[in-house]
């Protein structure tokens, strides 16, 4: 992902963009998952539940990478 959000914001804001994107929703996530995850494996075994979530994750990274705009081809800002 590293590359990817090296393109998408401007030069001068190039590490407080990715650092905010890389920090933000993972850190905001941080205390709910675990909660999450033994709800989850109150119902199913630990390791079913740990899947499901991580699994999860993935799945909202691609959708979320199916949404940005493709910079191939473009003139970045320098």
């Amino acid at each position: 992902m590293g590359a990817y959000f090296s393109e998408l914001f401007p030069t001068s804001l190039r590490a407080s963009g990715a650092g905010f994107a890389y920090n933000f929703r993972p850190r905001s996530g941080c205390f709910v998952s675990p909660t999450l995850v033994g709800y989850v494996s109150g119902h199913t075994s630990l390791g079913t539940a740990i899947s499901i979530f991580g699994s999860g994750a993935y799945l909202v990274m691609i959708l979320g990478v199916m949404f940005l705009p493709e910079t191939r081809g473009k003139q970045l800002e320098a």
